[in-house]
């Protein structure tokens, strides 16, 4: 994946990403099997490869009206794929939804933020599911201990809203699985549903040294249980730190200088969406020369707080 690159969208996908600092892994599938549905996924990279950001969101309609929705978050991540603190991204996509939905349209949704050089992504929750954490040291999955902290409400509802965010720091083969509730719920016209303990059920089955292969097969748990796939939208997103760290050089700032310049330039002609202005903060411009402008020690249960 390129600096200054958003993937995604809102129809049938199944593919492996490579970032700088961060591998990933992302399934989707529409309701019915349609060409598009309601569950929306988007990943993008920074300019200088520093920050990459990930938003699965579960839209409230279906076809058009979920495909707007899906336009404007693609607009949304473009415009702050520079930007480090993902509380004022949340925040403007709120406001967006709130402010552009004459049909009450509203989304729940996870937005992570991770920040290479140090492994650590900040995670922050719009009424969505906990994402699953797997610790490589403890050779087990388990849900996010601080899913709670960093909930708030669903982004459309209330454009006063605060979003919290919570930081997790990830070992080299630690995983993070984010889904839509389509998963959680797979069994549901069965009077069955699946819930958190069958996806840890699932998982546990499931051979965490081939990360490429786990979406799939995780899929394919839930078909052989209940003898179907699930009968609503579907995304799944698993992440993992790879060891590609960018490198801060002159020429690297140069560059980086000029893919910003390009990009505004494209957007001022009408082109290419939101112009992808950076953060302009100390701790932002920092952390091109630092480690982390805001590391934090981690706690014994691998979190911290912010």
């Amino acid at each position: 994946m390129q600096c200054m690159e958003v993937f995604g969208g809102y129809d049938a996908v199944e593919t492996g990403i490579a970032m700088q600092g961060l591998d990933a892994w992302v399934y989707g599938r529409p309701w019915k099997g349609d060409r598009a549905g309601g569950d929306v996924h988007y990943l993008s990279s920074c300019a200088t490869g520093r920050i990459a950001r990930m938003l699965i969101a579960d839209v409230s309609g279906h076809g058009l009206e979920a495909a707007d929705a899906a336009h404007q978050l693609r607009g949304l991540m473009r415009r702050y794929v520079n930007h480090f603190d993902q509380r004022r991204v949340a925040g403007a996509i709120n406001r967006s939804f709130v402010r552009s939905s004459a049909t009450g349209t509203f989304a729940t949704a996870i937005l992570a933020t991770f920040w290479t050089p140090t492994d650590e992504i900040d995670l922050t929750l719009a009424g969505h599911p906990a994402p699953l954490l797997y610790r490589a040291d403890e050779a087990r999955w388990r849900i996010w201990p601080d899913a709670e902290t960093a909930s708030g409400l669903p982004f459309g509802i209330d454009e006063d809203v605060a979003y919290a965010r919570r930081r997790l720091r990830l070992g080299p083969r630690d995983m993070l699985l984010l889904c839509t509730d389509g998963l959680l719920e797979a069994g549901a016209n069965r009077r069955e549903m699946l819930g958190v303990e069958g996806v840890l059920s699932i998982l546990e089955r499931l051979n965490p040294e081939r990360p490429e292969a786990l979406l799939g097969a995780m899929v394919e748990g839930v078909r052989m249980r209940f003898g179907a796939l699930p009968d609503d939208d579907l995304t799944l997103l698993l992440l993992r730190p790879n060891a590609a760290k960018p490198k801060i050089t002159l020429a690297r700032g140069v560059s980086t200088g000029w893919r910003i310049a390009r990009e505004v330039v494209r957007s001022a002609l009408g082109r290419g969406g939101p112009a992808p202005l950076p953060e302009v903060t100390v701790r932002n411009v920092a952390g091109a020369f630092v480690a982390s402008p805001n590391s934090t020690r981690k706690s014994d249960t691998g979190t911290t707080g912010a």
